[in-house]
């Protein structure tokens, strides 16, 4: 494998980053690993953002102050070389002229209305459009044609635009009605929350400088990038899921959540470009998962679109998560052994351990059944009995040598 250290500038500061000639999908799951150990807790906003680099589509992170939206956005940005990066904080007063550029006055003179683009939003391969809810529609609707058909009007010119995508953060959401078309753009949507405990003392332990603090090393090529975008395009899409993704509308209807025809067509684009991201080579209904975060308008709507997603998509896995997490429940109330405790303390710990093995044993075997039953959708449920199995081991090993001395 060859190694080269560049300085990649992208529009940022300069900073050390690595091309290496590993194929692209290598590297960009490279890429995306080294993020997510970065930014803690941002997994999924991380795949949101991949996912619209894959499919072209457009990003929006909402969410409180303070949770690091804007420095996740920027470093996928400088980790994509070759390309022209776009970054504005938007306020109520924020015109068009910051956005799209300010008239050209040599051409104004000769009674023309010319922007001068350069530098600005229409020569931009990537955006980040900070605090986008708080600049007025009148600046959010000036980018609609970029945003969708990546054309941009100068004048009597119109410009073919690089834009491959944008990403929207706010501390407000977009609710009004003359935001509707803007907001059907941002086709990906996540809310990022606070750290946990347990993230934040990482990331404290980090900024003290009692633990490394990990970096991003991987660069891809916009050349590659747009490899993999074709590859994209050509993912197999069968007819079943084509199938799926209608009956998906009729139970969304049935709630009342009605998304327009051109967020299906979108949605063809997305459910190819999360399967690509996921390592798969044709999309099915196991990819259905990302359109959590494509369906939904307000936040409140989150949790009964993902029941219906779910229940269209592959209800498989929703049997093998609540099988996971009935297990893990029971393994925590069943506790650790009492090392110290008296040789009974451990046998009645043992006695309960078995009864804890049983159940797990009798879940995993329902499971087990079910797979057998739809096998063309069963990957992630394979994937949980192999996390169940590695919660049962140590679990039998140490019941086994209480009451066996095994």
């Amino acid at each position: 494998m060859v190694t080269t250290d560049i300085a990649q500038t992208n529009g940022h500061k300069s900073t050390a980053m690595t091309v290496t000639s590993i194929p692209a999908a290598a590297k960009l799951q490279q890429l995306r690993e080294q993020l997510k150990v970065v930014y803690l807790d941002r997994s999924e906003a991380i795949d949101l953002i991949m996912v619209g680099l894959l499919s072209k589509m457009h990003v929006f992170l909402g969410g409180q102050p303070g949770t690091g939206k804007t420095e996740m956005a920027k470093a996928v940005s400088e980790a994509i070389a070759g390309t022209q990066f776009f970054h504005y904080l938007m306020t109520k007063t924020t015109v068009a002229e910051e956005v799209l550029g300010a008239p050209d006055l040599a051409e104004l003179q000769k009674g023309k209305f010319v922007r001068d683009t350069e530098s600005m939003l229409p020569e931009a391969h990537l955006a980040l459009m900070d605090e986008i809810g708080k600049a007025n529609s009148i600046v959010r609707n000036s980018a609609l044609g970029l945003m969708n058909e990546r054309e941009f009007l100068n004048g009597k010119i119109k410009l073919q635009s690089p834009l491959i995508t944008m990403i929207g953060c706010s501390n407000e959401l977009l609710d009004g009605e003359e935001d509707g078309a803007f907001w059907d753009r941002l086709s990906l949507r996540y809310m990022v929350d606070y750290l946990g405990d347990e993230d934040l003392r990482i990331l404290l332990l980090r900024k003290t400088g009692n633990v490394a603090v990990p970096q991003v090393t991987t660069v891809l090529a916009l050349a590659e990038l747009e490899q993999m975008q074709a590859q994209v395009k050509n993912l197999p899409f069968s007819s079943q899921v084509v199938d799926s993704l209608v009956e998906l509308q009729r139970e969304l209807k049935k709630e009342n959540f009605v998304a327009s025809t051109r967020k299906y067509v979108q949605i063809v684009t997305i459910l190819r470009a999360y399967a690509f991201l996921e390592g798969e080579t044709e999309v099915s209904e196991d990819s259905f998962e990302i359109l959590n975060h494509v369906i939904w308008n307000h936040p409140r709507e989150k949790t009964a679109v993902s029941k219906i997603v779910a229940k269209v998509g592959n209800p498989l896995n929703i049997q093998a998560q609540e099988t996971l997490i009935a297990i893990t429940e029971s393994i925590a109330q069943l506790g650790a052994c009492p090392n110290f405790g008296t040789k009974q303390d451990k046998d009645e710990w043992a006695t309960a351990g078995t009864g804890v093995l049983s159940e797990l044993r009798n879940m995993a075997d329902r499971l087990q059944s079910m797979i057998a039953q739809h096998p063309h959708k069963a990957k992630k449920a394979k994937q949980v009995l192999i996390e169940i199995e590695s919660k049962k081991k140590p679990l039998l090993a140490k019941v086994s040598e209480i009451l066996y001395g095994a």
